[in-house]
């Protein structure tokens, strides 16, 4: 049965998303338009759906909501007040609200049904044509999924064929096929803020911080509140505040970063470093002290850690890839696959992206391998080669739908074949459909950083010039020129007002401020919008 054309889609209840999944999708409903302006209501949703992830069952009553999301003292008595329902009947409709525009396709459902305060977490069927699919072109690439990822008995695999028999005859003996329409644009990238407009407007400019060092990795904290920034060059480490821009801590590391990876829901920032000593430095956002070393067989390139915590993936060059367990410390040799080089966690689709150097498992020069892995089973489920890759870093997107591949200097250097590049020579980035195994087309040229923002479609792309790429619908939606820079990091404050860049022979940062939310497009229907 179809469902009407205006509303969502109907959430498929035969089966559980995993909590990665239900907890990218709170973070995209937290920074969505609705939600923006209400603190409370996020706090309100944040709170019943972590207290039903954590078990806590006994919370999820009026007197404990009102305590904990509204500040009441234990004396509160909810048959005398109504804060707890009417903030729960006020939450239900913007969950509606959104679900039916910016959330349209989101493959999550959480609702939180009348007459209790104890979510719900379904998955939606996806649409043959969606936004994210209809605009992706496909490339020739291998891609190869693993045989157990899709073996079927023989008599399911007999009966299949037969129907697409069927289904080939139907299209063949068709007169014209139908082209299918092209997507329609998102609300919510049109409801988006621009990125720069407040870095750019009449008398403002970025912000520059002072560090007295060159800064290569930048990282924000899942609170928005702090943002660190590390010299890869030395060991150093400066902690600035990201409303106040002011610093508030340096200090040294043990060991010199290579890379860094944060949980969504941690405090803890683990820090890989690849000098002889091979350790893994723990670092404690709370104290600003590496609170423990964890011990590694080999000098650490990449890390990653899974959104639970309990798992640490290591890329240990000429030594493959191992997991440790968090909680018991027993090591797990994954791979012994020379030179996995970088590591990436999608926390939506639980899955740990590996980038080879060297070619890598059924790649070659100039086409290096990226293995993908089911971090809980950890097995392999596909791998992509063929690109022209030299073994970048893969960016996942916030919802895990789309990843970008760095190729790096597969199309500049003289060294490699350059089969497969859109431009000579450039720096070559890839976008890859993670819901249907497929490689979609090469980002424009001539960027060296590519980074997602916190919610809708767009990647920043900077090299000397920055530019907001909006990938479903390949344009390019703002651009800003600044001559004598070559960036190296990015990090976005989780509500995509604050953009922080690093530059790779410039000491300091730069810092943009998105628009203000008043000064964002009237909303469909309205022809002027005017804030008092």
């Amino acid at each position: 049965m179809s469902e009407p054309p205006s509303g969502p889609r109907r959430p498929d209840r035969t089966s559980i998303p995993t909590r990665g999944a239900i907890e990218a999708q709170l973070s995209a409903i937290r920074n969505s338009r609705s939600f923006l302006k209400s603190e409370r209501l996020k706090s309100f949703l944040t709170f019943v759906i972590e207290q039903h992830l954590d078990g806590n069952v006994d919370q999820l009553k009026e007197t404990s909501i009102a305590l904990a999301v509204f500040g009441k003292t234990p004396d509160f008595d909810p048959a005398t007040f109504s804060l707890v329902r009417t903030a729960a009947k006020r939450l239900r409709k913007e969950l509606k609200n959104y679900y039916e525009t910016a959330g349209k396709d989101d493959p999550i459902f959480i609702e939180l049904p009348v007459g209790g305060y104890t979510p719900q977490f379904t998955f939606r069927p996806k649409l043959e044509e969606s936004g994210t699919a209809g605009a992706l072109a496909d490339q020739s690439v291998s891609i190869t999924p693993s045989r157990a990822r899709f073996s079927l008995p023989v008599p399911v695999v007999l009966w299949l064929t037969a129907g697409f028999a069927l289904l080939g005859a139907a299209v063949l003996s068709s007169s014209w096929i139908r082209q299918r329409p092209r997507p329609a644009p998102s609300q919510e990238i049109s409801q988006t803020r621009r990125l720069f407009a407040g870095s750019t407007s009449e008398g403002q400019e970025p912000v520059r911080i002072h560090t007295g060092r060159i800064d290569q990795k930048l990282l924000i904290t899942p609170d928005g509140k702090k943002l660190y920034a590390f010299s890869t060059a030395n060991r150093g480490v400066t902690v600035f505040g990201v409303e106040d821009l002011q610093i508030k801590r340096t200090f040294d590391l043990p060991f010199p970063a290579h890379s860094a990876s944060m949980p969504a829901r941690s405090d803890r920032i683990y820090i890989s470093s690849h000098t002889p000593e091979a350790e893994v430095m723990v670092l404690d956002t709370a104290t600003d002290r590496v609170v423990e070393l964890i011990r590694a067989s080999a000098p650490v390139f990449g890390i990653a850690v899974t959104p639970d915590e309990k798992k640490l993936f290591l890329a240990l060059g000429r030594q493959g890839i191992n997991r440790i367990n968090l909680k018991t410390r027993e090591t797990r040799t994954l791979s012994a696959q020379a030179s996995p080089f970088y590591l990436a966690i999608d926390p939506v689709l639980r899955r740990l992206y590996v980038s080879y150097q060297g070619g890598g498992p059924g790649g070659r020069w100039g086409h290096d391998a990226v293995e993908i892995y089911d971090f809980d089973s950890e097995q392999i489920v596909g791998s992509i080669t063929d690109l022209p890759m030299v073994g970048g870093l893969p960016v996942v997107s916030p919802r895990g739908d789309v990843i970008v591949l760095d190729g790096l200097d597969a199309c500049s250097s003289t060294s490699y074949d350059h089969v497969g590049c859109p431009v000579v020579p450039s720096h070559v980035f890839h976008l890859w459909d993670a819901s249907r195994w497929r490689v979609s087309y090469p980002l424009p040229p001539g960027a060296q950083v590519a980074a997602f923002l916190p919610h809708g479609t767009r990647i920043l792309l900077a090299s000397d010039h920055l530019v907001v790429w909006d990938w479903a619908r390949r344009t390019a939606l703002e651009s800003m020129s600044l001559p004598g820079t070559n960036f190296e990091s990015v990090a976005f404050s989780p509500s995509g007002g604050r953009t922080f860049i690093s530059n790779f022979n410039v000491e300091g940062l730069l810092a943009f401020d998105a628009e203000k939310e008043e000064c964002l497009p009237p909303p469909n229907g309205l022809a002027n919008l005017y804030f008092g």
